[in-house]
């Protein structure tokens, strides 16, 4: 039967496909053909363009990450099921989903209504062959087809598609209709259609349909939050006394993107190259969230400011955008308060760093325990005010000098023009603790302190006046500060790095923000750490390893993320997690094989 084990086996098949795609800044142009049949209001639309393409992209992922040959048997079950008599391998795939409506509970809360199963749009060259195969009536409005262990209601979908559901009675969901792509195409949004034009398969929400359940949620949220933040002990806790007011900063931040969100979307695309991820939000023309996401950025920019060094992470951030400066503050002040008041100590980063800055770069070069962790460390701030952002930086280091946090009691230093390195005069930082044996956090601070900044436990490091702005390192570092003013001052940087250039074209165009993560000095780092620790360690760091990728994009309305996943990374991963499974894959191997896969499972 077509039961209820099934559907949830086609969702995690249409999620494990999901989750190895990949996706290039080459649009597609269309969507795909099955969303014309598709109504535009549906709360949840799964769709794959090509299913043949689809699954066949799988596989060729999955042999580039040289998986076991019984990673591949869900792959059989695909090519089983596009290839039945009369099914169109190469046609577009939508699944419906609908979810249950949520009702007040008699005795309060929420509770949900009846369950539906999704409604899938299966293409077909030749409607009545497949339904005479499966032994149904191809002439019935409605008819029970059943491959082997697989039964469905089918009806006709439109030229070229059959509809299938579990239960003929979740068919009153759906309604067979046609010339549905442009309301398809409003709702996206320019945001939603970048990303399912350039997408193999993709997830979108229509949030005016599911709103009213959305809301529903967020009020039974809230109410949950205030008697929580109401428990005994809870104003004791670092933070606590300011528990509900923050919470309900949160959920009115949720609030706020419920109501002037039209669309959700979560795409995915396979290369030969990578594999990329695209999430994204557009919202409603005219809302307050739209007029938020209205700026193109140059980040790709900054980031070749800073120095081309092998490296942990970079990131790089365009923050001329005045909507982007309010969004930082209000995150600043709400982080500033779950750390229950402790304003923090980060490079670049502020109040008035935030108001006067146009950008901000920042590299973690290779890790060295001995040294600390921030030891090769360096950001730049970019602004059209240098000596502005250099007062204000001033005063952010002298103001923390003698305040207690946390049961930590700071001691700022900040002696200006006290070194000289590459030619100028340098600032020279410090900054220590006391620390409160009563105070669980302060003690746990002291234990990471000389893992973080080296033996003394101590922060320190240099800032120094560039020509549009600061670069501050979080050590005494003259190697690595003296390279960060070069590159920052158009000396070789790290967009001349090959590896990011490569997946910085996969990137969305005009970002505001974009992050780097050195997949090889990380793997390097582990290395050696279990060499340090255990004596030994069971890999081999490959000679080369792309960075994994982030962009974001806040124009059009919308919040568009891509994360892109070299090809090269995920073979690496798919091996490491083959080599410490082994024993248990081995054991799995030498289990009884099992029976042939037969007629397709969907």
């Amino acid at each position: 039967m077509f039961a209820k084990q099934t559907t949830s086996r086609i969702a995690a098949k249409l999620t494990l496909c999901l989750g190895v795609l990949a996706g290039s800044s080459i649009g597609l142009a269309d969507l795909p053909k099955v969303l014309d049949l598709v109504p535009s209001d549906t709360p949840i639309v799964i769709s794959v363009r090509n299913v043949g393409e689809f699954k066949d992209h799988i596989e060729g992922m999955m042999r580039k990450m040289m998986l076991p040959t019984e990673a591949f048997a869900g792959l059989g079950e695909m090519e089983a099921a596009i290839t039945l008599v009369g099914v169109n391998r190469n046609g577009s795939l939508a699944m419906l989903v609908y979810p249950p409506k949520v009702e007040p509970h008699d005795e309060g809360g929420l509770e949900e209504g009846v369950e539906h199963d999704p409604v899938i749009l299966l293409p077909v060259n030749d409607y009545a062959a497949f339904v005479t195969a499966g032994g149904g009536d191809p002439k019935a409005d409605t008819t029970m087809v059943t491959f082997e262990d697989f039964s469905a209601s089918v009806r006709r979908a439109g030229d070229g598609f059959v509809a299938m559901c579990e239960d003929a009675d979740d068919f009153a969901l759906y309604t067979p209709t046609t010339a549905q792509k442009a309301g398809h195409e409003k709702t996206l949004g320019t945001v939603g259609m970048r990303i399912a034009d350039t997408s193999d398969a993709f997830v979108y929400a229509n949030m005016a349909t599911l709103r009213p359940m959305l809301e529903a949620g967020l009020a039974e949220g809230r109410q949950s939050i205030k008697e929580l933040a109401a428990a005994p002990g809870m104003s004791e806790m670092p933070g606590g006394g300011d528990m509900g007011e923050m919470m309900d900063s949160l959920m009115d931040v949720g609030e706020t993107i419920v109501r002037d969100a039209q669309a959700a979307v979560f795409g995915l695309k396979l290369t030969d190259g990578a594999g990329v991820m695209d999430l994204g939000v557009q919202f409603t023309s005219g809302t307050e969230s739209a007029g938020s996401f209205n700026s193109t950025g140059n980040s790709s920019s900054l980031l070749g400011m800073l120095p081309n060094e092998p490296f942990v992470a970079a990131y790089s951030m365009d923050m001329r955008d005045a909507n982007l400066k309010r969004a930082m503050t209000k995150y600043l002040e709400f982080s500033q308060k779950m750390q229950g008041g402790m304003s923090g100590f980060t490079m670049g980063f502020g109040p008035e760093i935030i108001a006067l800055a146009d950008g901000q770069a920042a590299i973690l070069g290779t890790i060295d325990l001995s040294a600390g962790l921030f030891s090769k460390m360096s950001q730049i701030v970019t602004s059209k005010n240098p000596q502005g952002l250099r007062t204000a930086y001033t005063n952010i280091v002298n103001a923390m000098d003698g305040t207690t946090q946390q049961g930590m009691t700071f001691h700022t230093t900040f002696s200006p023009e006290a070194k000289e390195i590459a030619g100028r005069k340098v600032d020279v930082w410090t900054m220590a603790m006391d620390v409160d044996p009563e105070s669980e956090m302060a003690m746990a601070m002291q234990m990471v302190g000389p893992m973080l900044f080296g033996p003394e436990g101590q922060m320190k490091g240099y800032a120094a006046t560039i020509k549009d702005g600061l670069a501050f390192t979080m050590s005494p570092n003259t190697p690595l500060l003296t390279a960060t003013i070069e590159a920052a001052e158009g000396g070789p940087g790290l967009g001349l790095n090959a590896d990011v250039a490569r997946v910085a074209e996969m990137l969305p165009a005009g970002r505001t923000m974009e992050m780097y993560l050195g997949t090889r000095e990380i793997t390097q780092s582990i290395h050696d750490a279990m060499m340090a620790f255990m004596g030994e360690a069971p890999f081999e760091v490959p000679e080369k390893l792309a960075p994994i990728g982030f962009g974001a994009t806040t124009n059009d309305g919308g919040l568009h993320l891509r994360i892109v996943m070299p090809s090269d990374v995920l073979a690496f991963m798919s091996e490491m997690t083959q080599k410490y499974e082994g024993p248990a894959m081995e054991d799995e191997m030498n289990a009884e094989p099992a029976e042939p896969a037969g007629a397709p499972r969907f």
